[in-house]
């Protein structure tokens, strides 16, 4: 009786891991992997001067990934020839170009301010912002001043048949900066004892400005014709060919003298 019960307790010992061991075990899922951001790709390109007071700031949006793309365009740091602060690594948390939306692959520009003349350098690259406070950049680029040629202008000799005078200017070189106004400028000795009196006439200082009507196109000879019956009464004249451009300043020609 004692063995039939150690047997008997043995099978149920077996029976039990055996039932325990077929119990379904939880196998937890394992979680959706998320898909890897893909940032936007931007490069910088090189920016072109349009004209004096305009540059073309320019960028290729290489691609677009997959996120959400709130802006782009143009950061860059201005480089004076003074101590004011600037970075060689401009961020948009210092100046920038901003393009239109929405945004594309491609090359795009924007049309927009130079800077003064007196600046040494730019340093500039291209941006897209995306997702919250994200910043993609491209290379950084820079460029310095360009000196703008100005006009060359010579004062020709007159043509005169009584009160009727020719004055003539001849543009030897246009130059990259636009010319408003040019013309010439008379300083006149009406005696000989006329102690106010300069022979070189300038802008400011000077006795009659004879500005031309016809715009210049090219290089080459303009003139004016007037008839000035007073200059008949006149001891002597001075003139100069003189030229104003766009930006403010002033080029002239030589001084010749008219009896």
């Amino acid at each position: 009786m004692k063995r039939i019960s150690l047997h008997f307790s043995a099978l149920l010992a077996a029976l039990f891991l055996f039932a325990f061991s077929c119990q379904d075990h939880y196998v937890p899922e394992e979680p959706e992997q998320e898909t890897p951001v893909e940032a936007p790709k931007v490069q910088t390109v090189a920016l072109s001067i349009e004209n004096e007071s305009e540059y073309r700031y320019k960028l290729n949006v290489e691609s677009l990934g997959n996120v959400h793309i709130t802006g782009y365009g143009i950061a860059f740091s201005v480089e004076f020839d003074s101590n004011a602060p600037f970075t060689n690594t401009p961020t948009i948390a210092d100046n920038n170009v901003v393009f239109s939306m929405p945004i594309s692959t491609g090359e795009k520009f924007k049309i927009d301010g130079a800077f003064p003349g007196s600046y040494k350098t730019i340093y500039y690259r291209a941006y897209i912002t995306y997702g919250v406070n994200s910043v993609a950049y491209g290379d950084v680029m820079e460029i310095s001043p360009v000196p703008l040629e100005k006009a060359i202008i010579q004062t020709r000799e007159y043509l005169k048949n009584g009160s009727i005078t020719e004055y003539r200017v001849f543009f030897e070189k246009l130059g990259d900066i636009r010319i408003s106004e040019y013309g010439i400028l008379l300083n006149i000795k009406e005696s000989e004892n006329d102690s106010d009196f300069s022979v070189e006439p300038v802008i400011g200082k000077h006795d009659k400005k004879l500005p031309f009507s016809s715009i210049v196109t090219k290089e080459g000879l303009q003139s004016l014709i007037i008839d000035d019956p007073e200059s008949l009464n006149y001891h002597q004249r001075y003139y100069r060919a003189y030229a104003i451009l766009e930006n403010g300043s002033i080029v002239y020609g030589s001084v010749m003298g008219l009896d």
